[in-house]
């Protein structure tokens, strides 16, 4: 066996998960965006991808409802985001970025398209692109 198959695959997505992280926090350096947790910047770069509530937020994260409403507690507290009535449902809440948020968005998802282009020089177009398609299948 070689190296590549004696490593489990949740080995090499757990290492994945942590270089990713590690390069976004360096990309972004001592800007605004790095001071955030990871919960923090994720809610927000799915804010800003257009998801506005917290329970499709949960789900595209893959986390608890709680989890996210404890996020957005604290991002509400720091005044990057704010929750308004929903028109479509007055028992829910939507969930928008205020203006230091919308920065902060701006700057990660920046970050992000930068450590994104860097992987696809290093890996090439054809096995980045079945990269994303392997991580974006259904996995449930």
């Amino acid at each position: 066996m070689n190296q590549q198959t004696d490593t489990n695959l949740a080995l090499l997505l757990h290492h994945a998960f942590y270089w990713l992280d590690a390069a976004l926090q360096n990309e972004l350096g001592g800007r605004d965006a790095s001071m955030l947790s990871r919960a923090q910047l994720m809610v927000i770069l799915t804010i800003g991808k257009g998801v506005h509530r917290p329970s499709q937020m949960a789900e595209q994260l893959a986390v608890s409802r709680q989890a996210v409403h404890q996020t957005l507690k604290e991002l509400v507290s720091l005044q990057l985001v704010e929750a308004h009535p929903d028109p479509d449902d007055k028992r829910a809440k939507r969930i928008v970025l205020g203006a230091q948020g919308n920065s902060i968005y701006t700057q990660a998802a920046a970050a992000v398209h930068h450590i994104e282009a860097g992987i696809e020089a290093k890996i090439g177009p054809r096995k980045f692109k079945q990269l994303r398609d392997a991580l974006s299948a259904k996995w449930e």
